[in-house]
Parts: structure tokens; sequence; C-alpha cells
């Protein structure tokens, strides 16, 4: 019984810490898209992505102690919604990778004629909606 109480202890923290993270990283994050912006808000893109990508797993610590809570007796639904959770931490850390790591680093080894920024631009706006359609998981 004490090991039971110690464990969801430990998954509520989890669930504390993990939503704490991701409010902080929702509080850092860039709002720029421009490739201007990209570059110079390149630093405290990659540093709200990174708290962001940290979320994920801690939440999902927390998420799994909160199905074996839920999980007794039934476990179908508690299952169930763990990995829906799953795919969808799948898709926000596809989503933060390409945000918040990639696209700052691309947009930063540009530079120079008109002619590669516009190349950027584009690679940029596919990255972009890969991006939307990652949030829409």
């Amino acid at each position: 019984m004490r090991n039971d109480m110690k464990r969801d202890k430990l998954s509520g923290i989890a669930l504390i810490v993990g939503a704490a993270l991701f409010l902080l990283t929702m509080a850092l994050h860039p709002t720029s898209g421009s490739l201007e912006g990209l570059v110079r808000e390149g630093r405290i893109r990659v540093l709200s992505h990174s708290l962001g990508l940290a979320s994920i797993p801690i939440s999902l610590f927390g998420f799994m102690g909160l199905t074996r809570r839920l999980g007794s007796g039934s476990e179908v639904w508690p299952v169930g919604a763990l990995l829906l959770y799953g795919f969808g931490a799948v898709a926000a850390l596809s989503a933060a990778v390409l945000n918040g790591l990639a696209a700052p680093a691309f947009a930063a080894y540009v530079t120079g004629s008109p002619e590669a920024q516009d190349t950027a631009r584009t690679v940029l706006r596919y990255a972009f909606l890969l991006n939307s359609s990652f949030a829409k998981v």
C-alpha cells in the first residue's frame, strides 16, 4: 500500500511539473514567423521549445500513473486514453522539433542572395504547414 501512495504522489507531481513546463513554454514562445524573426529569436525559440520537449515525457510519466490508478477494474478506457495521449505527444514532439529546433537553425544557415531567401521562405512555409498538421493531431 505504501508503494502505491508513493507512486501516485510521484505521478501527481509529474503531471503538475509537466503542466508548469508547458505553461512556461507558451509564456516564452515567440510569435514571429518571418525569416528575420526566426534568426533574431533563435535562442529563445530553441529554449522555449526545449522546455516543451521536456514537458512531454514528464507528463507522459504522470499520465501513466493516472492510468494505473484509474485502471483498477476495467483497463480498457484508461489505457486507451493513455494511447491517445501518446499519439498526441508524438505529434507535439514532431512539431516542437520542426518549429523550434530545425527552423531557427535553417533560417540562420540561409543568408545572402534574395534567391536563397526566397527558397528559404518556401521551405519554412512547408515546415509551417507540417507544423500546423501536427497541431491538428
